[in-house]
């Protein structure tokens, strides 16, 4: 059972980290705030260690609930692709912005030259 748990904990370091990077998270911030080493917070995403208060702390930076970290790889996978799926989404959005601004302005220009 423990080696199940470990297993599956295993398996969603990769959504995990993919989560910490969107949200601006690093390990470094984590331990510093839980007043723990960087490398055990690395050994709980990695499921080499357990510590409930890491867990608990990375769910709700993380917005995720607790049951998704201690046990459900998938939800934990599918909740990285929707919120990559949202961080993709706002910042194609901020291009089209800009793109827009930028055309809005040459457009501008071009007019008070004629």
């Amino acid at each position: 059972m423990n080696s199940e748990r470990r297993q599956s904990k295993s398996t969603y370091a990769r959504p995990v980290e993919g989560l910490m990077r969107i949200s601006g998270l690093t390990y470094a911030q984590i331990a510093r705030e839980l007043g723990v080493s960087k490398s055990l917070v690395s050994k709980v995403i990695l499921g080499q260690r357990n510590n409930a208060e890491i867990e608990s702390a990375l769910c709700v930076a993380l917005d995720l609930p607790f049951s998704r970290l201690s046990g459900n790889a998938d939800a934990i996978e599918q909740a990285y692709v929707r919120k990559l799926t949202e961080h993709e989404l706002k910042q194609a959005q901020s291009r089209i912005e800009s793109g827009l601004a930028l055309l809005q302005s040459a457009t501008t220009n071009e007019s008070r030259l004629e």
